[in-house]
């Protein structure tokens, strides 16, 4: 089990898949979160390679108004749809089972707003699939409107260089994680 760490769900807790799926450890879902305090409040969010779900059902306990969980696995997408069911935020979301690099490509319905983008895959991508992030992040840049915040998280071993030119990236590293 998972806790959401602030907002109105604060210390409710949410069900993790078994295996394969990697959550942020509290440690960087707060860091995350810490650097995000002012953005998501009102802003819709958007959680690439969901999992449980945890990023953006903590960005709707903090005031998102809307999230979008894209997740592969249709298994996992169940337990995150009943992480959804828990929080009572059925009203609020969108789930699609779907792959993350195919969604982002034919996805035409983007917020117009500012938005939260939570970019959490396997670490392993960044290795056997670095190319297709790299596109999904361009992507992501070229389509979203101006001030959205992209948070990537990422091996230890991630490169800054890697990323879309054009945006203000920031790094930031919380033990192996870098954000």
């Amino acid at each position: 089990m998972l806790r959401i760490i602030a907002g109105e769900q604060r210390g409710r807790k949410i069900e993790l898949p078994s295996g394969g799926v990697r959550p942020p450890t509290d440690r960087v879902r707060e860091a995350i979160f810490n650097l995000l305090r002012l953005l998501v409040p009102g802003r819709p969010a958007i959680d690439l390679f969901a999992g449980s779900g945890a990023l953006g059902l903590e960005s709707l306990s903090r005031g998102a108004t809307h999230a979008t969980f894209v997740e592969s696995e249709p298994r996992v997408a169940a337990i995150l749809r009943r992480n959804i069911q828990h929080l009572h935020y059925e009203h609020c979301t969108t789930v699609a089972v779907a792959d993350a690099f195919r969604w982002a490509e034919r996805f035409t319905r983007w917020p117009r707003e500012p938005a939260v983008v939570l970019i959490a895959p396997p670490d392993s991508y960044f290795d056997s699939q670095l190319a297709q992030l790299q596109t999904l992040w361009t992507t992501l840049v070229d389509r979203l409107p101006e001030d959205t915040a992209i948070v990537i998280q990422a091996p230890q071993n991630f490169r800054l260089e890697l990323l879309a030119p054009g945006p203000d990236w920031e790094m930031r590293q919380y033990g192996s994680t870098q954000v």
